[in-house]
């Protein structure tokens, strides 16, 4: 119980001094008028998620698929295999199911970070408006990622500061 309550108190504390740092940040410009949507059948209220939070989950998201898509894979021959087939270890079997459970855990890691990337928004910090990630949230290189709002052209990291 220790560990769990050492663990909440880091994350609180995290939480918390993100929070006093973000209060400490001048307040962003206002928009121009041309881009101010006042009326409220032009932008419906939608929730978005966070630039943080999007990110968050993609990379969540691709760290389950990693290891449930190879395991399904394996779910599914056992069931669609009969009863009464023989188990014998090795064999030629492996030739084919190997290729498909490392396909299978890499197309897992890969697939959902580039799903979330390009076709689920996440808000703007500045509008409030769609804001989409420059790549999937686990990336090979050190590039941090960086959101781009389709409506008021805002450019931000994940946690929502301007990019320079």
């Amino acid at each position: 119980m220790i560990f769990y309550w050492v663990s909440f108190v880091g994350i609180y504390d995290g939480l918390s001094r993100r929070r006093a740092a973000r209060r400490a940040l001048p307040q962003p410009p206002a928009l121009p008028q041309n881009l101010r949507q006042t009326r409220t059948y032009e932008r419906p209220p939608t929730p978005r998620l966070s630039p943080w939070l999007h990110a968050t989950i993609g990379a969540v998201s691709s760290f389950v698929c990693f290891f449930t898509v190879p395991f399904l894979l394996i779910l599914s021959l056992k069931l669609l295999a009969p009863p009464d087939a023989p188990r014998t270890a090795g064999g030629g079997w492996i030739c084919l199911i190997a290729p498909l459970f490392f396909g299978g855990a890499i197309f897992g890691f890969s697939l959902p970070g580039r799903l979330m990337a390009r076709y689920v928004p996440a808000a703007c910090p500045m509008c409030g408006g769609r804001a989409y990630a420059n790549g999937p949230p686990l990336k090979t290189n050190n590039e941090d990622i960086h959101y781009t709002c389709g409506d008021c052209g805002y450019a931000c990291g994940v946690d929502g500061a301007a990019v320079r």
